[in-house]
């Protein structure tokens, strides 16, 4: 009888992991919580642990429970430079990276103190190795000046690149960067139009646009799939785009509501198995799933979601160490999504449990 009871339990715990998890709601947090406000730009978690989080109102860290707002201080006092953070970057040597409108500034986790790179506004930070074996560069774009190029382990400005760089941009107002996997990084200009840069030569290439494209189209975001090292472009005025091979000619998602809505980030989905999976975060319409194998949209699980999230704008997406989804939506403040809610991922009696034994 013993036994009997004993294989009972173990099928009925088998059978119930092929069930889904009850879904789980996300939590959202903002100006209640200690945010300093809700017009967020940016979100990171750093190698320790905590989360950053940027925004025209302050830069916050916070540790799991509680949100630390940095204030900015006069020249010399080791602040933040001002309270409109736009841009963070976590380099490989563990130091903070910090644009603002004000300046790009450093932040040392061990000192605990803010240094100043740059007196400029920046609006997007990359991390780039020109070639291999070599260190590595700060790459930092916004405003008028163009590319600004540092080195991550003193800080300072390599005025050589720096000026080589910029004078082949076709626009010094540099809105976002990209680095691919192939050593080109990507850039989008405020103004409208986009190019890629051999980062060791400094060459620029135009794209080639299809006819439904504008050429001076405003591009928010770039994402490389890990998997065919297709490069995603979220546009402002012309939905998805996509360059499926280097060289190639640049062609529109033909996903009816990815030509309509203005994509400004993008994330791999780490729960869709067969990779291709995305996650896109629109302006206005809140978070939508994108599978590049088949150019189709499905759509996310609001269920999950606080109440207006299908008209957020997201501007800013992150997992974190625990696989959780952070998104930034504008005006509204940080969503968290719990891991195993959001995605592609589905329960289905293929991966149940059809045979049991046990041992002697």
């Amino acid at each position: 009888m013993k036994e009997l009871c004993r294989k009972a339990l173990i099928t009925a715990l088998a059978l119930a992991a092929c069930l889904p998890a009850p879904a789980q709601r996300s939590r959202i947090y903002s100006t209640a919580e200690g945010l300093p406000g809700s017009r967020i730009t940016e979100i990171c978690q750093d190698r320790t642990g905590f989360i950053w989080i940027a925004g025209e109102d302050g830069l916050s860290r916070f540790d799991g429970r509680e949100f630390q707002t940095m204030q900015p201080g006069g020249p010399g006092s080791g602040s933040i430079a001002g309270s409109q953070a736009l841009s963070m970057l976590e380099d490989s040597h563990g130091r903070l990276w910090v644009g603002t409108a004000t300046g790009l500034q450093t932040f040392d986790p061990d000192e605990g103190i803010f240094k100043t790179v740059s007196s400029e506004y920046t609006s997007t930070i990359i991390e780039y190795t020109p070639g291999k074996g070599g260190g590595s560069e700060i790459w930092a774009g916004g405003g008028r000046h163009g590319i600004l190029i540092a080195d991550p382990l003193t800080g300072k400005t390599d005025s050589t690149r720096t000026a080589m760089i910029s004078s082949a941009l076709p626009s010094l107002q540099v809105n976002v960067l990209f680095p691919d996997s192939g050593g080109r990084i990507w850039a989008a200009f405020s103004q409208g139009g986009f190019c890629v840069i051999d980062g060791a030569a400094g060459a620029v290439t135009d794209i080639t646009l299809p006819n439904s494209v504008p050429a001076g189209v405003h591009v928010n975001c770039f994402y490389e799939d890990p998997e065919s090292g297709s490069i995603l472009i979220g546009s402002q005025d012309a939905g998805l785009l996509i360059q499926e091979k280097p060289g190639e000619a640049v062609r529109r998602s033909s996903a009816p509501q990815t030509r309509d809505a203005s994509i400004s980030a993008i994330i791999n989905d780490k729960l869709f198995s067969t990779g291709g999976g995305f996650i896109l975060g629109t302006d206005g319409h809140g978070l939508l799933l994108y599978d590049l194998g088949q150019d189709d949209i499905y759509d996310f699980d609001r269920s999950i979601l606080p109440g207006g999230a299908g008209k957020w704008k997201v501007g800013s997406l992150m997992f974190d160490s625990q696989g959780n989804l952070w998104a930034g939506a504008y005006l509204s403040g940080v969503a968290v999504i719990p891991r195993r809610t959001y995605g592609f991922s589905r329960i289905s009696i293929a991966n149940c449990v059809t045979a049991l034994s046990t041992d002697s």
